[in-house]
């Protein structure tokens, strides 16, 4: 007779393993840097963002001279260097498989997808009864629900990345601010790798179950 509630305890753990995501993840929004002369985007990974500052900037040291390097952890900077850091992996790339259509009446400058997950800069018509749409930094094609954070950020390419938690790294022309947004969401979430072993075992253990109650 306790087989029964040994199925109830599964399926009530499938349910809760397998729950859909929620329709808009939550992000905190990290300044990186707050200086004219961080202009660029080194690369980012599952842990860093790297900042690139152009020849004469003064990060590594008054003498020195070349590119600095500054790494960031959590939006925090915990090392400048004149060697480029390695970013293992970086994931700056491309975009991949698994992302949402755009809108066809979207004005996209630069758009990344890694792992799932989308990222661009854009900027949309405007809604009924508004002057103007709004623009910013995105996740997904929905002006609203999927605005991460508002601006104008450099429309380009190489002032945008993304790691696989869906994190995204841009650069803001107004505030000359480097921002990060780290998707909370995401990294809450239980890896699928996780959810398989935990799904698993419970399998198991049911099976034990109604083999001794037998």
């Amino acid at each position: 007779m306790r087989v029964i509630p040994s199925l109830a305890l599964l399926a009530i753990s499938s349910v809760t393993l397998f729950k859909l995501p929620a329709v808009a993840d939550t992000y905190q929004i990290l300044a990186l840097a707050n200086d004219d002369l961080v202009s660029e985007i080194y690369g980012i990974d599952d842990n860093k963002v790297v900042l690139e500052a152009p020849d004469g900037a003064i990060f590594c040291g008054p003498d020195s001279t070349g590119t600095c390097y500054l790494t960031f952890v959590n939006g925090i900077d915990v090392s400048n260097s004149a060697i480029p850091p390695i970013l293992s992996p970086n994931m700056g790339g491309p975009m991949g498989p698994g992302c949402a259509p755009l809108p066809v009446d979207a004005v996209v400058s630069a758009y990344l997808c890694i792992n799932g997950h989308e990222a661009y800069i854009g900027a949309f018509p405007a809604p009924p009864g508004q002057s103007r749409g709004p623009n910013g930094i995105f996740n997904g094609p929905d002006p609203v629900t999927n605005l991460v954070f508002g601006g104008i950020p450099f429309p380009n390419q190489q002032f945008l990345a993304e790691n696989s938690f869906g994190d995204i790294v841009w650069d803001d022309t107004i505030s000359e601010n480097a921002f990060e947004a780290v998707d909370l969401t995401s990294h809450e979430a239980p890896e699928p790798g996780t959810i398989l072993l935990v799904g698993t075992g419970l399998l198991a253990t049911g099976s034990i179950r109604r083999r001794l109650f037998r």
